[in-house]
């Protein structure tokens, strides 16, 4: 098969196409050409709804992560695009109100936020952006991006400018906040080792006063390479997450590496808890973990997994578990039918260990799904997208608040306007478990 919806929508989207796309094409993984047509609506399903629909103009275009959730409900994300045309940061109330936060310019203040945010107890929120900021000489234009905070009164400001050398550049993930410092991850600088000029990324801290340290530089070996996910801490302050590269280099993965799960300890030490083979345990996972109160991790990989049918070529991606002594357990295969197909996004995890995700493609029409996987494998499609207004192809992860899940469609809802022909700007849902 091809990579279908999912990496078309990547070969549309410069900033993101330019970090990830090392990995894809090694893995001879092309993109083809955009989508000219949408399927035909479908009934509305009971305990789904639109709450936002995307215009393209000062309110956003494109969300392609995921959002968060206050106390009293109040959802806020990003958008890639619209406002200036370098995206935005909003809020949006349980009526479906949007208020813009901040609309970034794509200059000294950033631009195109691809990762969500994190919101502290006073209300500020964090995150990043793919593009903006330095443009020294390895940024070029452009820029390497920034980690910024946007207070609740829509006042930015940048707490740090990639350079793209041995500080990293191009965060395609989002950061998290521990005692009033921030860490993450960059897709490309810091070392070359075997990534060539742009680096193989790396793992950071902010401390309070804006000052980067960096935990840890990606050497493109069996350490990985090209890590594109927010992370997660313990209690010991052990980090852990994904890369899309490095790791095993036979079979399948023998051009780039097909991905690992590491962890980073607070010394410094990077242990490679599983480096996936490229076959049905999967390849290439794009998103973060989530991790139980035993210490086991699960997440997805877009890749992998099925290698019958419509994903012959690539593999559908798989959902699954890893425990404490490193054994990967497959709890489930996408086939790119009914269920869903390469979920390029995280999990949610809830009290009784049900699983709950989005995949970019399948379902019954063909333009994803929101799913669900219990704790013995058993997936269930929650809502199938249409491409009509209910929105199309989800990148991001959901969130969950007073009974229902709540994510983001990077496709779909109107046309009109400044909107993308036959796709749509995007929407905000919320469906019934």
């Amino acid at each position: 098969m091809t990579t279908r919806q999912a990496t078309r929508r990547w070969a549309a989207r410069g900033r993101r196409q330019a970090a990830v796309s090392v990995v894809l094409s090694l893995a001879g993984i092309v993109a083809p050409p955009l989508l000219s047509a949408r399927s035909a609506p479908a009934p509305p399903v009971q305990g789904y709804s639109v709450l936002y629909t995307f215009t393209a103009g000062t309110d956003g275009e494109d969300p392609v992560s995921g959002l968060i959730v206050d106390s009293t409900g109040n959802l806020y994300g990003t958008t890639e695009r619209g406002g200036d045309g370098f995206g935005v940061v909003f809020k949006l109330d349980q009526f479906g109100k949007e208020t813009v936060l901040y609309t970034f310019t794509g200059g000294s203040d950033g631009g195109l936020p691809f990762a969500g945010l994190t919101r502290n107890s006073a209300g500020n929120l964090y995150g990043t952006t793919a593009g903006g900021g330095n443009t020294g000489t390895s940024c070029g234009a452009s820029g390497c991006g920034v980690v910024f905070r946007v207070s609740p009164a829509g006042e930015e400001t940048v707490l740090y400018s990639f350079r793209g050398g041995s500080d990293g550049g191009i965060p395609l993930a989002g950061v998290i906040l521990d005692s009033g410092h921030l860490f993450g991850t960059t897709s490309q600088g810091g070392n070359a080792g075997s990534c060539g000029g742009s680096g193989c990324g790396v793992v950071f801290e902010l401390n309070g006063a804006g000052k980067e340290t960096v935990l840890y530089s990606f050497m493109g070996g069996s350490d990985g390479s090209f890590p594109s996910s927010d992370l997660i801490r313990d209690s010991a302050n052990n980090l852990y997450g994904t890369t899309q590269g490095g790791g095993d280099f036979s079979g399948s993965c023998a051009a780039n590496g097909c991905g690992v799960i590491f962890s980073l300890g607070p010394d410094g030490n990077e242990t490679v808890l599983y480096s996936f083979g490229g076959g049905a345990d999967g390849a290439y996972p794009h998103s973060g973990l989530v991790r139980d109160s035993a210490g086991n991790l699960y997440g997805t990989t877009p890749f992998g997994g099925d290698f019958a049918g419509t994903c012959s070529s690539n593999g559908c991606g798989v959902v699954f578990e890893l425990d404490q002594a490193g054994n990967e357990t497959v709890l489930y295969t996408f086939t790119d039918g009914a269920d869903g197909g390469q979920p390029f996004a995280g999990l949610k995890r809830d009290a009784t260990g049900y699983l709950y995700g989005t995949a970019v493609v399948g379902g019954s029409y063909e333009l994803g799904a929101v799913f669900k996987v219990s704790p013995a494998g058993a997936e269930t499609v929650l809502y199938s997208f249409t491409g009509g207004a209910d929105g199309s192809e989800p990148l991001a992860g959901v969130t969950s608040f007073s009974g229902y899940l709540y994510g983001t469609t990077q496709n779909g809802g109107t046309t009109n306007g400044g909107c993308k022909a036959q796709m749509g700007c995007g929407v905000v849902f919320k469906v019934k478990p």
